[in-house]
This record gives structure tokens, C-alpha cells and sequence, in this order.
């Protein structure tokens, strides 16, 4: 079996990126978007229950 070695450095520069959750949620969102190579991005917001629910749908190809 390999091994894989991750540094902490990794980890730190990870938790830098991540630290502002909210702004991250909506760039990976974004970004999984861009990557499909999307033309048309659809989000919806609801409240039910006071919960929020966001729906992000786009047009790209989907996963296999």
C-alpha cells in the first residue's frame, strides 16, 4: 500500500482559506460552476421552518 504524506503546512494554509466560511461556501459553489465550464447558474433561497435553503444549480455536464 503507498503512503501519502500531507504537511501541516497544508493544513494551515487550508484553515487561512477556509476561516471566513461564508465566503468560501459561495466560491466553491462559484467555482465548482466555472470548472463544469457553466454558462447559466441558478440559486434560489427559502426559508421553511426557520431554516434556510439554498438551492445552486448550474448547466454543466454533471459528475460521472
Amino acid at each position: 500500500m503507498e503512503t501519502l504524506t500531507i504537511s501541516p503546512r497544508f493544513f494551515t494554509h487550508e484553515l487561512n482559506n477556509y476561516s471566513d466560511w461564508k465566503k468560501a461556501f459561495w466560491r466553491e459553489l462559484f467555482q465548482n460552476s466555472v470548472d463544469a465550464k457553466a454558462s447559466a447558474i441558478d440559486i434560489s433561497v427559502t426559508q421553511i421552518d426557520g431554516c434556510c435553503k439554498i438551492s445552486f444549480a448550474d448547466n454543466g455536464p454533471g459528475m460521472d
